[in-house]
């Protein structure tokens, strides 16, 4: 960040007011200067590098599948037996109207990551509620829009468990999260079909939550908690409890009346031993029902009821496939041919309200996430066709083949596409495993992928995967690595080392997975990120997350980045975000493109971040971004009709805000409109196509945004100059005959242009941008001048469209700040509050950028006589032939020495605070041919104080000259030496 102080004067120069819009020929110089031909084409230039006011997004995203995914409820319309909803944990609700054989989203307006649960409509075409980690959502079919309803007035609600009232109309209820303490749940009623809320004052409902309600008079309500089932009929008001159940229950999965007999319910459990229990008298009593079903009882199981056929029953198992009871649960059988290979492991079950269909959800199912058969429970069918429900972990386009990608899922499955994502084929043979990670290809050859997975079995552990057939077949190269790791970094120098960070440790391998080692980096967690330069050999950074030790719920979480430059040898902590709450690392991505740059994305339960190093690393910034909450991916590349410009476009997903670009990494706009799916996992700029972003959604599959917006970040012209990449600079000249010039461009570092008149090796002009928002929300302008000759300088922001003009008369030889040059836009960080006056502005920055800069203490006179004699080193000083040029700087108590920059041996530089930033700039003429003296030209582009000292190495002599703060200056003296 540059911190030049900001006190400024108007000396030798008038400030124009920026406009907008660009007037053919009409320049703050046309006093001084004919109006010519060239001022036509200065006009042209002008109005053809104008940009619009600012990046604007106005795409379309497209769904591309792959088909399939994970479905969390089945719930079959009470009112219509075709009709059936499937809620997804990508939190997207299917309506099919043929019991299942096709499917289409149901309604807009959802903005939940997973549906809990579905209930309703009480009456035909009434009112759907779902049960979201949003809160309560309800869908109207007539207007076929979500909309969400407040239990709690909590933002962070989480909404589990939802039941109608079978007889009062409009009545129905919720179990809710208090949103703030893991695991405590209370009960809400409406009145009004799910419009409003109260909750009811009754005890905490600990990590149990099932909920089911009997048509008795009155209608009694049933809710599990802990080893107990408990009831009101009272609508909730008061409560009592049933006796205590048989077998030690973990969790309570399902709650069911039995339709024919309300005395009858039937429960689900997680238990370490019988898995379904049946209650005779209205849940006073309960007993164990069961033989015939699976010993692993430990995980939850999903129960229906047949309500056509008393005593029917099916359950789901988790692992081990489908069963069904005809004795009210007392004894059990496998249903076989709902998957292929059996068993398999069984979501949701549910029947249809005419009793004519069973359905069954595959838990991780791949492309056909649901299954149907008639009430003989054979001739399962496969459904699916219109649900894209997918987890989308990781996508790996495969540059040297045009629409050719890879996609891992969440539901273990691996799919390719050739065609640009019209069609996707399986493409998963050789891996076994619980969960994927992400792709990743080899950067020397994208045919090699690898893929970690993690272990079904306990304990749990990774292997690595290898495909050398770009994804078609895959072979186990690593196994029994530490868990958990989420990529393959593979060395961009050497293609046979591969690391991933785990939960554990960092492990390597360095004969392309054949054999691994573990490096005992205690300091690796569950948040744990890990990218590899690709510009300087062993470069690392990694992203984890510390628990900040502070007694409170849920644990704050510290993000920290560490970083190591011998191959993950040694490492140092180079980020401790002290002031995040909750935050992981989800991505750390090195910019490809532009060596140093390195971007890194993280998340807590309801904040996000980006942060950002320029230094391979080193050193990091927080970006500031809009409250637009978790963040959970960043990508960088170049939008459409843009070089390879820095900084480039960064893309960061979130979790329900879409995805937003900055192409400075201060301003941040959505991208228009936002996706279908809320969370992004990865985004990836198709490397054959960059105006189109594809994303991994959480629960969407795979989009794709088509027409990201062109950059805002400046392009350099034949005619102009771009600093910081964002503001394009031109400078117009006139000669002593009055014809105008564009004066030709000397690049000196990304914020400083230089600019030449006449010849080549003597620059005229030098003009720099600096970053002062720190201070006052502004970028700061400040030029310097070697030359008296008439000039004006127009800066166009790229940002904004704002041109700024500064008009120089014949005969001044002038330098000039501007520290309110060009203002952030809405969408950029705060401004300072104003002060009274422009002086008061002055010392108010002057006073902070004293503070700020850390050098020694020093009197006026000791930096312009420093020398090693008195404590104080002595820097190199510039060389312009026999010439010798030291300058120092002072402002208050602090100042220090400035560090030369040679351009020729007539002309060069100083910094002060940034390299690359220049302060001074000077330049020596050999002028004895007219007055037999050497002529000096200076050029302040800062407004502290200088001290400059100038030795003639022929003799010795020593000329001194001085500029008090606050007094920017250009000067000359024809009279050197």
């Amino acid at each position: 960040m540059q911190r030049d102080p900001g006190h400024t004067s108007d000396v030798g120069a008038r400030r124009r007011r920026p406009s907008t819009t660009v007037v053919p020929c009409r320049l703050a110089i046309a006093r001084h200067i004919r109006r010519a031909p060239f001022c036509v084409a200065l006009t042209v230039l002008v109005l053809a590098v104008a940009p619009p006011t600012r990046s604007q997004s106005s795409g379309t995203w497209e769904r591309l599948g792959p088909d399939g995914g994970e479905i969390s409820t089945v719930h079959p319309d009470p009112h219509s037996p075709e009709t059936l909803w499937v809620g997804t944990w990508g939190g997207n609700v299917y309506r099919s109207g043929d019991r299942g054989s096709t499917w289409e989203l149901a309604g807009d307006g959802l903005e939940a990551a997973v549906i809990y649960d579905l209930a309703g409509p009480q009456a035909a075409g009434g009112v759907l509620i779902a049960a979201t980690d949003r809160g309560i959502y309800r869908l109207d079919e007539q207007s076929r829009t979500w909309q969400r309803a407040t239990v709690t007035g909590s933002e962070t609600e989480i909404v589990v468990r939802v039941a109608v009232d079978p007889v009062r109309s409009g009545r129905m209820y919720a179990t809710v999260s208090l949103g703030v303490t893991a695991g405590v749940y209370r009960i809400a009623r409406s009145d009004d079909s799910g419009l409003n809320w109260n909750v009811l004052e009754a005890d905490g409902l600990y990590y149990d939550y099932a909920m089911a309600i009997a048509p008795t008079d009155p209608p009694t309500l049933y809710v599990s908690s802990f080893g107990r089932v408990r009831r009101s009929t009272d609508g909730g008001e008061t409560w009592q409890d049933s006796a205590q159940v048989p077998v030690i229950v973990l969790d309570w999965s399902e709650l069911l009346v039995d339709p024919h007999d309300p005395q009858v319910l039937y429960a689900s459990v997680r238990s370490l031993s019988d898995s379904v229990l049946r209650s005779e008298d209205g849940g006073q009593t309960w007993i164990a029902a069961g033989s015939g079903l699976p010993d692993d009882a430990f995980d939850p199981q999903t129960l229906a009821v047949w309500p056509n056929a008393p005593g029917r029953l099916l359950l789901g198992h988790r692992y081990q496939g489908l069963f069904a009871s005809d004795d009210a649960g007392q004894s059990w059988s496998a249903v076989a041919g709902v998957t292929d290979p059996e068993p398999s492991g069984i979501g949701p079950v549910a029947v249809s309200s005419d009793g004519l269909t069973a359905f069954a959800a595959l838990d991780r199912s791949g492309a056909a996430p649901l299954r149907r058969a008639p009430p003989t429970l054979d001739a399962w069918q496969a459904l699916g066709d219109g649900i894209t429900a997918s987890s989308v972990v990781g996508l790996a386009p495969r540059s040297t083949v045009p629409g050719e990608w890879l996609a891992s899922t969440g539901d273990r499955r691996v799919v390719r596409t050739t065609d640009d994502g019209a069609t996707w084929q399986a493409s998963h043979d050789g891996i076994e495993g619980f969960s994927f990670g992400r792709l990743t290809r080899s950067p020397d050859d994208d045919s090699i992928v690898y893929l970690p997975a993690r272990s079904s079995v306990l304990p749990v552990t990774m292997q690595v995967y290898r495909s050398s057939d770009a994804g078609v077949g895959w072979t186990r190269i690593g196994e029994g690595l530490p868990c958990c790791g989420n990529e393959v970094v593979v060395d961009p120098f050497d293609p046979l080392r591969l690391r991933m960070a785990t939960w554990d440790d960092l492990v390597e391998s360095t004969d392309g997975g054949a054999t691994w080692q573990t490096s005992q980096q205690s300091w690796l967690n569950s948040s744990a990120q890990l990218a590899a330069s690709p510009h300087q050999q062993g470069l690392l950074v990694a992203g984890t997350s510390r628990d900040s030790g502070l007694p409170v719920s849920p644990p704050q979480l510290i993000g920290e980045i560490r970083r190591s430059t011998d191959g993950g040898q040694s490492w140092q902590l180079v980020f401790d975000d002290v002031g995040s709450t909750a935050a992981g690392f989800w991505e750390l991505v090195f910019d490809p493109e532009v060596p140093g740059a390195v971007y890194g994305a993280y998340a807590g339960l309801v904040v996000g971040a980006v942060v950002r190093s320029l230094d391979g690393g080193a050193t990091w910034e927080r970006l500031p971004l809009p409250d637009i909450g978790p963040l959970y991916s960043v990508t960088v590349g170049s939008p459409p009709g843009s070089e390879q410009v820095f900084p480039r476009r960064v893309l960061v997903g979130t979790r329900d805000r879409g995805v937003w670009f900055s192409d400075d990494g201060a301003n941040w706009a959505p991208l228009e409109p936002p996706p279908p799916a809320q969370l992004a996992n990865q985004l990836v700029v198709d490397p054959a196509d960059d105006g189109a972003l594809w994303m991994a959604s959480s629960g969407g599959g795979v989009l794709r945004y088509r027409g990201l917006p062109p950059t805002t970040a400046c392009e350099p012209t034949e005619f102009s100059l771009c600093l910081l990449d964002r503001f394009e600079v031109a400078v117009v000249w006139a000669d002593g005959s009055g014809a105008q010039h564009v004066a030709s461009l000397s690049p000196i570092s990304r914020n400083t242009a230089g600019f030449w008149f006449f010849t080549p090796d003597n620059l005229e002009l030098a003009i720099k941008i600096v970053d002062g928002r720190w201070l006052n929300g502004h970028h700061w302008l400040y030029y310097g001048a070697l030359s008296d000759v008439a000039y004006e300088i127009l800066v166009l922001d790229h940002l904004t469209g704002e041109i700024n003009r500064y008009e120089n008369l014949a005969g001044q030889l002038a330098s000039f700040g501007d520290i309110e040059a060009f203002p952030e836009p809405e969408l950029g960080p705060a401004a300072a509050s104003p002060q009274s006056s422009r002086a008061g502005r002055r010392g108010a920055l002057r006073e902070a950028a004293s503070s700020a800069v850390a050098a020694p203490s020093a009197s006026r006179a000791g930096l312009a006589t420093a020398s090693a004699g008195n404590g104080i080193p002595t820097p190199e000083p510039l060389r312009l032939g026999r010439f010798e040029v030291l300058v120092s700087w002072y402002n208050g108590p602090v100042g220090g020495f400035a560090a030369p920059q040679a351009f020729n041996s007539t002309s060069g530089a100083f910094w002060i605070f940034q390299e690359g930033s220049l302060d001074v700039f000077l330049k020596i003429l050999d002028g004895t041919v007219i007055n037999g003296r050497h002529w000096l030209f200076v050029g302040a582009l800062t407004d502290v104080g200088l001290e400059i000292q100038i030795t003639d190495t022929a003799d010795g002599s020593v000329r001194h000259y001085s500029s008090a703060p606050g007094e920017p200056r250009s000067f000359v003296d024809i009279e050197l030496f």
